[in-house]
């Protein structure tokens, strides 16, 4: 597994400290949407290397659906990262395609 660059990793701790302020948000910060309970997916891309977090619970907007994660779930994720990041994370591989919007034939 390639290795992620700290600067990486410090930019998602950084935004998942955002996500953290409110504990309990009723509106979206980006739409003003309604938030509900739920289970959502965490997925980002580091380098060459993509992790999905699966069954993640979060309030997650009816409209445009943005997640917010409470501070203990965002802990979670971060702990889940480091591990990521240090390669001692035994993850499940998934099937996988990439391209750019420019390599699509109108």
């Amino acid at each position: 597994m390639n290795s992620i660059p700290e600067k990486s990793v410090n930019e998602f701790r950084s935004y998942t400290r955002i996500q953290r302020l409110k504990m309990k948000p009723d509106k979206c910060s980006f739409c003003k949407g309604k938030l509900v309970k739920g289970k959502t997916e965490f997925t980002v891309k580091l380098e060459k290397e993509v992790l999905t977090i699966k069954d993640v619970s979060a309030y997650i907007c009816e409209e445009c659906g943005e997640a917010y994660y409470t501070p203990d779930v965002s802990e979670k994720i971060d702990e889940i990262m480091k591990k990521f990041h240090e390669s001692t994370l035994l993850v499940h591989p998934v099937a996988a395609g990439e391209l750019s919007l420019g390599e699509v034939a109108a």
